[in-house]
């Protein structure tokens, strides 16, 4: 027995310091390879239609592949993002103008399932303030989750947004900028 568990025991070692050739690391593979984490995605990359708003302080993204909205503030306070569940339904109203008393000038009440939650979210809708355009802006994105539970995603001019487990911390890398 002894035998047969110092055997096991070299092989591992062995593995470790050769690596298996022909046996990648990980079951799936990340879609960006630059500033790819070290650890395993969860899951294959999806592609995805995908919607981009900005606000006065912050931006909202649908990927409509993971029926999800993100909610990323431009604020230090905690959480820095959150995501929600699209829960809007053809025929549910899309803005609600009663809402409009104080608005600033050139900027807009958010429709649909973005306006949703801006409406049923007092704390939120005061932290991200008005969308700063009338619509939101259509891209295709793929997006991937981290082992630990951070959301990579391709934003709309190529770069890259990384969004933190548990809404720490986000970032938007430029497409052109150099890898750190």
């Amino acid at each position: 027995m002894k035998r047969l568990w110092r055997i096991v025991l070299f092989s591992v070692c062995l593995s470790a310091l050769v690596g298996c050739e022909g046996v990648p690391p990980c079951e799936n593979s990340w879609f960006m390879s630059e500033r790819a984490p070290k650890d395993c995605p969860r899951e294959p990359a999806r592609s995805s239609h995908a919607t981009v708003m900005q606000f006065e302080n912050g931006f909202m993204l649908w990927i409509t592949e993971l029926d999800t909205i993100y909610v990323l503030y431009l604020s230090q306070s905690a959480p820095r993002w959150q995501a929600f569940e699209d829960k809007f339904e053809e025929g549910m109203i899309e803005y609600d103008p009663a809402l409009n008393v104080g608005q600033p000038a050139y900027t807009f009440q958010p429709r649909r399932g973005m306006g949703l939650i801006w409406r049923e979210n007092d704390a939120l809708r005061n932290r991200l303030g008005w969308a700063v355009a009338e619509y939101e802006f259509p891209f295709e994105t793929v997006v991937q989750t981290a082992a630990d539970g951070s959301v990579y995603l391709r934003g709309r001019q190529g770069g890259l947004f990384v969004l933190q487990s548990g809404g720490a911390d986000w970032m938007l890398y430029d497409a052109n900028s150099p890898a750190s």
